[in-house]
C-alpha cells in the first residue's frame, strides 16, 4: 500500500478502556477506499461461513477466533494501535489517538468509529480535527452491528489487548497468523 494517491477509510474501535489492570488498546484498520466493498463482503462471508451473527471478541469462543484470525489473513488491511497501561484517562484518549495517528496522513477519506450514534460527540471529533488541520471526508459513530469492518477492527483491537496481557498459545498464534498486518507504534 506504498501508493500515496490512495485514499483510506479508517475504521476505529477500542478494547479494554474500562479496566482496572492489564492494557487498553486503540485500534485503527485501514482499508483503501477503493477495496472497502470486498473487504466488507469478506468479513460477511466469513461470519456466514463460521455460522456466527457477527464477529466479536469478547463474544466469540476460542476456537472460532481461531478460525476467524485464519480467514482474516487474506483480506487486504493494515492496522495501527496504540496502546496504554490500565486504568486510563478515556476523555482525551481517543482525541490523542486520532491526533497522532492522522496528523501526518492526508489521504484519510473517511473516519467510521465504533459506538452508539451519538452526534454531540460525532460534532465534537469534527471540530477538534478541523482545528488541528486533519482533513477528513466523513466521520462517523456507527454500531458495529451495521458495519463489518467496524467488527474488523474490534476483533483486531480485542487480539492485541489479548496479546499484551495474556500470552498464551492461541493468542501468540493468532497474533504471529496476523502480524504482517500490523503496524507496530513508533
Amino acid at each position: 500500500m506504498e501508493n500515496n494517491n490512495k485514499k483510506y477509510s479508517i475504521y476505529i474501535d477500542e478494547s479494554g478502556i474500562i479496566s482496572k489492570i492489564g492494557h487498553s488498546v486503540y485500534v485503527l484498520v485501514y482499508i483503501e477506499y477503493l477495496n472497502e466493498f470486498s473487504a466488507s463482503e469478506n468479513i460477511l462471508k466469513i461470519e456466514k461461513d463460521l455460522n456466527i451473527s457477527h464477529i466479536h471478541w469478547v463474544r466469540m469462543s476460542r476456537k472460532i477466533r481461531l478460525k476467524v484470525s485464519k480467514k482474516l489473513k487474506n483480506i487486504d488491511f493494515i492496522c495501527r494501535y496504540v496502546l496504554y497501561d490500565n486504568p486510563i484517562s478515556q476523555e482525551k484518549a481517543l482525541e490523542n489517538v486520532l491526533t497522532e495517528l492522522l496528523k501526518s496522513n492526508d489521504r484519510i477519506f473517511k473516519i467510521i468509529i465504533d459506538g452508539e450514534n451519538v452526534n454531540k460527540y460525532e460534532k465534537y471529533l469534527k471540530n477538534m480535527l478541523k482545528i488541528k488541520r486533519i482533513k477528513v471526508y466523513k466521520l462517523k459513530i456507527i454500531n458495529d452491528k451495521k458495519e463489518p469492518l467496524v467488527r474488523l477492527s474490534d476483533f483486531m483491537a480485542g487480539l492485541i489487548r489479548s496479546y499484551y496481557d495474556v500470552k498464551n498459545t492461541d493468542n501468540v498464534y493468532m497474533y504471529e497468523l496476523l502480524k504482517r498486518k500490523i503496524k507496530i507504534p513508533d
